[in-house]
């Protein structure tokens, strides 16, 4: 049977993770590292609940962890799970990235305002490694912790990451609270033409057109990339209508208005391969040929 100090050792423990380190723990117990590490290894052999790992002990079953956790009152767990946060923030001071995904578990647990700066970050990391379920996952998280002008970027970069993973519904939903949250009218058209990016996934390229419309009412006198990338995204609604000759014109319409603008390389690409599968449609091989060469 676990005496006291025991259950409170491994309560500390469930806070932290399946794997814990007792450098964390012997923080949030307030006991001496040697005095902590007996009472673990003779928890470890008395009654089997945890084993040692390298520098790390680890719970010998997810069960064990859970029944642990779930009897600790919430308030008790919410200042647990902050001590962790702050623990973790005095051991990785000097570089606190590495630690972002655990900081914000704990933080977001503890319902501590700082759990958004972490929880965008720990986002961003798993989008660069294409975890999308994580990366959407952080962000959604991470919105009532924000401030209203980070939101619009967190709520963009959410709909981004629902589009990629295949969430349309979502996406447009989430695309269309982005741009009702700004008064910037270059930002609302930036939404309704990703909005239009996923209808034209979904294949429904009188929405795209209808879509793009609403964008290019918003900037009309904008000297700015982005109403080239409507008219591209316009012209592969026609595209794929079967409108060749009009798909083509906005295509190259687009591609004037990237020179003029010194649109980004991936923008002149995106257009010239465009161009380049029209004329292929057209049965016109050689400028099919000649425009995506350039796109490379």
């Amino acid at each position: 049977r676990l005496i006291k100090e025991q259950l409170e050792t491994l309560e500390c423990a469930a806070v932290i993770g399946d794997e814990f380190s007792t450098d964390i723990l012997a923080k949030m117990t307030g006991v001496g590292k040697i005095t902590l590490l007996k009472n673990l290894s003779d928890i470890e052999k008395t009654h089997k609940l945890i084993h040692y790992l390298q520098k790390k002990y680890k719970f010998d079953h997810a069960k064990i962890r859970e029944v642990l956790y779930i009897g600790i009152i919430d308030e008790l767990k919410r200042e647990y799970h902050r001590l962790v946060a702050d623990t973790i923030m005095g051991m990785h001071k000097d570089n606190l990235d590495d630690a972002a995904a655990d900081l914000a578990h704990h933080l977001l647990q503890a319902g501590d305002e700082r759990a958004g700066k972490y929880l965008i970050k720990a986002g961003n990391m798993a989008k660069e490694r294409f975890g999308n379920v994580e990366a959407i996952r952080a962000y959604q998280n991470a919105l009532p912790f924000i401030k209203e002008d980070e939101k619009i970027v967190t709520l963009e970069r959410l709909a981004d990451m629902l589009m990629i993973n295949g969430d349309y519904d979502k996406a447009i939903e989430t695309y269309a609270t982005a741009g009702d949250a700004t008064k910037d009218d270059e930002k609302r058209a930036r939404m309704l033409r990703k909005t239009g990016e996923v209808y034209e996934r979904k294949g429904e390229f009188d929405k795209v057109i209808e879509t793009v419309k609403k964008a290019k009412d918003l900037i009309k006198e904008s000297k700015t990339p982005e109403p080239g990338r409507l008219l591209n995204l316009e012209g592969m609604a026609y595209f794929r209508k079967g409108d060749y000759d009009r798909g083509l014109a906005l295509a190259q319409a687009a591609l004037k208005i990237f020179e003029e603008t010194g649109a980004e390389q991936k923008d002149v690409g995106n257009v010239l391969r465009a161009i380049g599968n029209m004329h292929w449609s057209k049965a016109d091989y050689d400028n099919a040929l000649r425009y995506q060469e350039k796109s490379l």
